[in-house]
């Protein structure tokens, strides 16, 4: 199973988004830039966001992109399969007309991973990883803070210059 960019970009699109929660309408330039997305090719995973219900947008000077549920509501099977034609480990399980489905010995087999991927990629909420997002971004945080934390604490170990 190989995800396009379509899948890659969709995701970094929501995460922006379920990011910026709360913090009003999000333009479509910003999204672009923060995720290094061409904003043609966003628009173009954009309205099948917005078709599958995942996004709303407002127009205007001031208008932007929210997310339409919480980000916990959403799964990632929502958002790939809103922006995939299929998503199938192979191209038989996705035809139910395969010719050679009564005598192929990995057809069920096929089934079932097709099926446990799907259980798994519905089980996974954006707000799941949006917490890990914004767990690596705290310790990212805290750990740049360490060089100035050790220099504040060395100068003040050290006590008062003599003269």
């Amino acid at each position: 199973m190989n995800f396009t960019a379509k899948s890659r970009y969709a995701l970094k699109i929501m995460m922006d988004l379920a990011d910026f929660n709360g913090e009003g309408l999000q333009q479509r330039q910003k999204i672009a830039a923060r995720q290094g997305i061409s904003p043609d090719f966003m628009d173009h995973i954009m309205a099948r966001l917005r078709a599958h219900g995942l996004v709303t947008s407002i127009r205007g000077r001031q208008g932007g992109f929210r997310l339409e549920k919480s980000p916990d509501e959403i799964s990632l099977w929502d958002i790939f399969s809103a922006v995939e034609e299929g998503l199938f480990p192979v191209q038989c399980v996705e035809d139910s007309g395969c010719q050679l489905e009564a005598q192929c010995i990995a057809h069920d087999a096929w089934l079932d991973v097709a099926h446990i991927i799907q259980v798994e990629l519905v089980k996974r909420s954006l707000g799941d990883l949006l917490k890990k997002w914004q767990d690596k971004k705290d310790k990212q945080t805290a750990f740049s803070l360490l060089p100035a934390l050790k220099l504040q604490e060395n100068s003040e170990c050290r006590g008062p210059r003599r003269a």
